[in-house]
């Protein structure tokens, strides 16, 4: 076995022929025994790497400036608006209801009239919280745009139908702009197809889908006030 300093260890006492070291011997002299310098211990400038760009402990929590990278947030435009117009449609289909509660009252309408009202009254309920929801970033929201919209221009289209009216004299009474009945109805089919619109292009979607990024876990300090 070989000991730290270079010689080989032997238990006991030196042997016949043996004596202790004299010069030359026991102590390592030049060369021999310590490491000497550019050999074992680091000389300066060697072994570990000098401070510096690039060198040392990695991570934006050491020094590295954070990066937060990520999806850029969509634009909002579109959803604002389909929300908006819904709004709008939503009061304005909502009036015939209404008019015809306080003016002639529902129990003396019969059974087609019930149902156009049921559609205008449908069709402002789901634009109503279709707007609401879509300003709050839910997906439903405009969801309930779209079917809020189809409803809405189905009550237009469809009451003449459930009403027993010629659309000749339908149109013609919706079209005198003195009644304001007539005003909503134009405005509730006029208006409704560009709500649908809106709700329905890729945009609207992204957006109420976006979700901001989660922070990362190491980043610059916070700021003390």
């Amino acid at each position: 076995m070989t000991n730290p300093y270079g010689h080989p260890a032997h238990p006991g006492q030196p042997g016949p022929g043996q004596g202790h070291p004299g010069a030359g011997q026991g102590h390592p002299g030049g060369g021999q025994g310590y490491p000497s310098a550019g050999h074992g211990y680091v000389a300066a400038g060697q072994g570990y790497p000098a401070a510096g760009p690039g060198v040392g402990y990695p991570g934006p929590g050491y020094g590295a400036p954070a990066h937060h990278g990520g999806p850029r947030r969509p634009n909002p435009a579109t959803a604002i608006l389909a929300a908006l117009l819904g709004l709008v449609v939503a009061g304005l289909a909502g009036y015939l209801p209404v008019w015809v509660f306080v003016e002639f009252g529902l129990d003396r309408q019969g059974g087609g009239a019930l149902a156009a009202l049921g559609l205008y009254l449908g069709a402002t309920v789901l634009l109503l919280f279709g707007s609401l929801l879509t300003f709050f970033r839910v997906v439903v929201g405009a969801v309930l745009l779209i079917v809020g919209a189809v409803l809405g221009v189905a009550a237009v289209l469809l009451e003449p139908v459930l009403l027993d009216t010629a659309y000749e004299l339908y149109f013609e009474l919706v079209l005198e702009w003195d009644r304001v009945d007539g005003l909503s109805r134009i405005g509730t089919l006029a208006f409704a197809p560009v709500v649908l619109l809106l709700a329905v292009l890729p945009p609207t979607f992204r957006y109420l889908r976006h979700r901001a990024p989660a922070p990362t876990a190491y980043g610059p300090p916070p700021a003390w006030r």
